[in-house]
Formats: C-alpha cells, structure tokens, sequence
C-alpha cells in the first residue's frame, strides 16, 4: 500500500494541470531529527482554482530510523481549504497512518492580518 500511494503522489506530481485557471504546485522537504537520529522525506502536492475556490494539499511523510535510505510510510496528510475573505480561511484537515487510516480530522477557521 505504502508504494502504491507514493508511486501516485508521483505520478500526480510529475502531471501537467492542463485545465484552465488550476494552479498545481509540488514540495519536497528532507528533514533530520538529531535527537532521535531520524530521516524524513515529506511530498507534498497543492492544487488550487478549483470550482469553488477551494484548495487542496496533500502530503506524505516517510522517515528512516536507521541512518540510511529505507523510508517507511509514517503518515499522510489530505487537506481541503476556502478563503472566505482576504484574511478568513476554512480549512478541514484530515491526518491518515501508515495503513492509510484516518486518525484524526480538523475542522477550523484561521485569521490572517
């Protein structure tokens, strides 16, 4: 399971939007915890101008407690946002484990000045 949402959140990262008025935007982040001796790999997917006005992320975090390069699935994020003015934003979170199960889903609102 754990390849077959990385081999997708490739393949949607190395995809073209070609509709109109979409905006698709892809991040990579490598990460180290020097405590606990942690790699993280993180892949993240941003797809906005969607009927609506929503935006949605998504992103995936894999990390490796040996030192080396043997990521494991440690969780998965799936993110739906609305701007309701300039500086009001809707957003739920929902948060997946390494089975692909939700864990916990986030309703809120966030202010921007």
């Amino acid at each position: 399971m754990t390849k077959t949402l990385i081999a997708g959140m490739l393949a949607l990262s190395a995809t073209a939007v070609s509709a109109e008025g979409l905006d698709f935007g892809t991040s990579i982040a490598l990460e180290h915890e020097a405590k606990g001796e942690i790699n993280n790999f993180v892949l993240g997917n941003t797809l906005s101008g969607l009927p609506l006005g929503l935006e949605v992320a998504t992103s995936i975090n894999l990390h490796d407690t040996e030192a080396g390069a043997d990521f494991t699935l440690e969780d998965a994020e799936f993110d739906i946002s609305k701007s309701i003015t300039d500086s009001v934003t809707a957003y739920v979170n929902t948060d997946l484990n390494q089975n692909v199960e939700r864990t916990e889903t986030t309703v809120g609102i966030k202010l921007s000045f």
